[in-house]
């Protein structure tokens, strides 16, 4: 819609992903000012006509608005290395920027997002209430998943993961996070700023491999590697020595993480992850879990 002064994006904010939608709207607003700050394009948000950032309808709704930014979602299809690059290298940068802000700056708006044992922990405790009566029929994507997360936690540098710094980063740095010019393909800007709190490098340069692989256009070693070296491009040259050891496995870790969470969510009885048309956790689980395996399948040894 249009405001007054420029076009705006009407948005539902999701309570059950976002279980304190005050923390949200605060973080956004520290990043967003920070960014603007540095001469970044960012999505702002903006006031009601009463000076609130949220508005709150007859049945609980959170609404908000912020202005619409030019540009389209960037692909996440058969796209060059040169393309790949240029995305992960703006994603590094963004990172990069944030590290200018207190590490304590902004809350956590989605707790223990990516702590892979905590979410193997609600895969085993789905699996084991079956609440919905679906784990009978699933046993081979159990195993499948299951298979992959000791495939995965067997890697020769896995127990290190703990030890990668704590930084401000993304969290949920996928392609589709991402808006570019339409006609040069070149990154504009960083979307869906609500996941950005503390966590890793990783943890971004994970989702973007993640977001990359379709059973259509598997990741290769080149693909893998161009996400890898436009991120440090974008970042800088003072990464620690076990963040860059770990950039490799970081694709897989993502992906099987994420693989685990579609299939805790479908033995739940979908109450996390929005479906629509066809679409299915239990299809989004074989999908990422075929990823993870060809991006383990990538790593040396």
């Amino acid at each position: 819609m249009t405001s007054a002064d420029d076009d705006v994006v009407i948005q539902e904010l999701n309570t059950t992903v976002f279980p304190d939608i005050d923390a949200v709207q605060t973080n956004l607003g520290v990043v967003s000012q920070h960014l603007l700050s540095l001469g970044h394009q960012t999505i702002e948000p903006v006031l009601s006509v009463s000076g609130r950032q949220l508005y709150v309808d007859d049945e609980g709704g959170r609404w908000r608005a912020v202005r619409f930014v030019e540009g389209e979602i960037a692909s996440a299809a058969a796209v060059s290395v040169e393309e790949l690059t240029s995305i992960s290298r703006f994603l590094g940068e963004f990172d990069a920027a944030l590290r200018l802000l207190p590490l304590d700056s902004l809350a956590t708006t989605i707790p223990r997002f990516h702590d892979f044992g905590y979410r193997l922990a609600q895969l085993t405790d789905a699996i084991a209430a079956d609440r919905v009566g679906r784990v009978a029929g699933c046993a081979v994507a159990i195993d499948r998943v299951m298979r992959a997360v000791v495939l995965l936690t067997d890697q020769q540098d896995w127990s290190a993961w703990h030890e990668l710094p704590v930084r401000l980063v993304h969290n949920d740095a996928k392609a589709s996070n991402v808006i570019v010019d339409p006609e040069t393909l070149n990154p504009r800007c960083v979307i869906d700023l609500d996941t950005c709190m503390q966590g890793t490098l990783l943890n971004d340069v994970g989702e973007l491999v993640r977001s990359y692989g379709k059973a259509t256009n598997p990741v290769d070693r080149h693909r893998l590697q161009a996400v890898i070296d436009g991120f440090i491009g974008g970042w800088g040259p003072d990464l620690a020595d076990v963040e860059l050891a770990l950039m490799p496995l970081a694709g897989a870790k993502l992906t099987i993480e994420n693989a685990v969470r579609f299939l805790a969510d479908h033995l739940d009885g979908d109450r996390y992850f929005r479906l629509s048309g066809s679409e299915s956790n239990l299809g989004r689980c074989i999908a990422e879990v075929a990823h993870g395996e060809n991006l383990l399948s990538l790593l040396p040894g």
